[in-house]
């Protein structure tokens, strides 16, 4: 519940902004741009609001529920967040472009391998509930790369930010329905 309202409120409904300025757009151009700056807003909350966050995991867990002997977990669990985040950039572009292929490589290969690592690190290295999380690190850090490599068509260097806003201008309402949604479980996991 605390990951899915950190991603909600992190991203402020950017997910759904670009998919609707996606069907809108004219062209491919525009697609590109679109997807370009939403991507590269992704990766600027990657490199400096991760680093805050992971920083007050301990902090963030002590509040939510009042014990920080999970820290490490949290922040691993942090991590996969803001990569899984990413890897649904990529497969948001391949549904609405309709590239069924690359669709299929980065969800049904993503899973699969994260069940491959997550079964070693349970087998070979002990890690117990650990290697859950770690295993989908592991298969999330590769597949960030293959969306990256499949989507590079979608990347454009010559970005403008302009569609960010339109992006955050539909994503938002959708934001504050999904939030309030999480804060009613929140509250309701905080009072039984």
């Amino acid at each position: 519940v605390l990951s899915g309202f950190i991603s909600v409120v992190l991203f402020l409904g950017l997910d759904s902004g670009i998919a609707r300025l996606f069907a809108d757009a004219n062209d491919d151009s525009e697609r590109k741009q679109i997807f370009s700056q939403v991507t590269f807003c992704m990766l600027f909350f990657l490199i400096t609001v991760l680093p805050i966050i992971y920083s007050y995991r301990n902090i963030i867990l002590f509040n939510y529920i009042g014990d920080i002997s999970h820290g490490d977990l949290f922040g691993i669990l942090l991590i996969n967040l803001f990569f899984y985040l990413f890897i649904q950039n990529f497969l948001g572009l391949f549904k609405w472009t309709f590239d069924k292929l690359n669709y299929f490589v980065l969800s049904f290969g993503h899973a699969i391998l994260t069940i491959i690592i997550s079964i070693y690190y349970i087998k070979f290295l002990d890690l117990g509930l650990e290697s859950v999380f770690y295993g989908q690190l592991s298969s999330s850090s590769i597949f960030i790369v293959v969306g990256l490599l499949q989507a590079k068509k979608y990347l454009t260097t010559r970005i403008s930010l302009n569609y960010i806003r339109s992006a955050y201008c539909v994503g938002i309402p959708i934001c504050l329905i999904s939030v309030l949604g999480n804060v009613i479980f929140i509250i309701e996991r905080k009072t039984i």
